[in-house]
């Protein structure tokens, strides 16, 4: 793997994967608690924060992705380098043995800025598809906490209703 897709990786999962899972994991909490009858007013209100603090993340995914975009760029001005000074080593390797060295290197560097650049694009590739997925998540978590807040307060109400019968 090249640096620059494993560093676009870790980054996606730190932001994307890690959250995530851990929203779930309260979601599933809130609900089990909820159908049990238990109040989780302010547990709802962490879970909803700690997802507003998660799409604000959305926007440094989109600054990165700007970043490596600039350093793909870089990358392509560097292997067109490279191979500039390849040829002109290889046309003058004829006369120096040490040129056909460098020819050499520069055959290894070649390979290996291709092998980053295209790497690094299948990354950037995949990280639209990730928001959007990530995004759609984001809507049916909150969904599910709407229901399950419209379903803390319907038993809210039936509670109450059975109080006053009783009392009556």
């Amino acid at each position: 793997m090249s640096a620059i897709s494993d560093r676009l990786k870790k980054t996606i999962q730190s932001i994307f994967d890690l959250p995530k899972e851990e929203i779930e994991t309260e979601i599933d909490y809130i609900v089990k608690a909820t159908r049990k009858g238990e109040s989780q007013g302010q547990q709802v209100k962490d879970i909803l924060q700690k997802i507003e603090d998660t799409e604000e993340k959305i926007d440094q995914v989109k600054e990165i992705v700007k970043s490596v975009n600039s350093v793909l760029t870089s990358l392509k001005a560097a292997k067109t380098v490279a191979e500039t000074t390849e040829k002109a080593s290889t046309i003058s390797s004829a006369l120096n043995p040490a040129s056909a060295a460098v020819a050499v290197a520069q055959k290894f560097i070649i390979e290996k800025v291709k092998l980053e650049i295209e790497e690094a694009k299948n990354a950037l590739n995949v990280t639209p598809q990730l928001i959007e997925n990530f995004n759609k998540f984001i809507i049916d978590t909150k969904e599910k906490l709407k229901k399950v807040q419209k379903e803390m307060k319907r038993k809210k109400a039936l509670r109450e209703q059975r109080k006053r019968k009783l009392n009556s």
